[in-house]
């Protein structure tokens, strides 16, 4: 018999997060899953919705004006108690403190997910931050961060609770040389090229469609 999960997540735009969920969504199978997700926002990528419909995947949308929206908590909380679900997942701010909210109601154990460091969320909106930290410590059975850099900045904000950790979906990209950064940018630009045959140990003179280098001007 499969496990029946339900995922919500704040919005289905392009993220980490939601790649989280596709690589999930691609695997249900072989790990015994029946996956639902729902976005708590009218403000979707198509692209991510078709590719996790494409996969097997429900999706259902409860978008509301404003996070404590009585009418979506209720709502939500009903086709939650109603879907004969066995797990709740949540993926973002938002959504850790719907889902958490809505598990009371609903009688269902829930999982939260930060994927964001706390200290951006706790400087811009302190009840928000707040609130989740509150939600994640007192509701949640379990806390899974998305990185090392999450799990650090969660650790002492959760006073003690253990964090399950994964690794990021996002690989951090290779650095490049500050050279390399300079003929990519100039590339993409179309319109400036670094001069052949001159030096970037001083200010590099740049040249404006031709190869000639242009004369530095000395500062008065």
């Amino acid at each position: 018999m499969s496990l029946r999960v339900v995922q919500i997540i704040d919005d289905l735009g392009i993220g980490g997060a939601q790649k989280l969920l596709i690589t999930l969504a691609s695997q249900v199978e072989a790990c015994g899953l029946e996956l639902t997700i729902v976005s708590l926002s009218s403000n979707n990528d198509r692209v991510i919705i078709d590719e996790l419909l494409e996969l097997g995947t429900t999706v259902v949308i409860f978008p509301a004006q404003h996070l404590f929206n009585l009418r979506r908590i209720h709502r939500l909380s009903r086709f939650l108690s109603r879907g004969n679900f066995d797990l709740i997942q949540c993926h973002l701010t938002y959504a850790n403190i719907i889902g958490a909210l809505c598990d009371r109601l609903a009688s269902l154990p829930v999982v939260t997910n930060p994927h964001s460091k706390e200290d951006v969320l706790q400087e811009f909106h302190p009840f928000i931050g707040a609130l989740e930290t509150w939600v994640i410590r007192h509701l949640s059975k379990r806390v899974v961060a998305v990185g090392y850099t999450i799990a650090d900045s969660f650790q002492g904000r959760l006073r003690g609770k253990y964090i399950d950790l994964i690794p990021n979906a996002i690989s951090i990209p290779a650095r490049i040389t500050g050279k390399e950064r300079l003929e990519q940018f100039y590339a993409i630009s179309g319109s400036l090229r670094i001069c052949p045959g001159v030096s970037q140990t001083k200010t590099d003179r740049l040249c404006h469609g031709r190869a000639d280098s242009l004369p530095l001007r000395k500062k008065r």
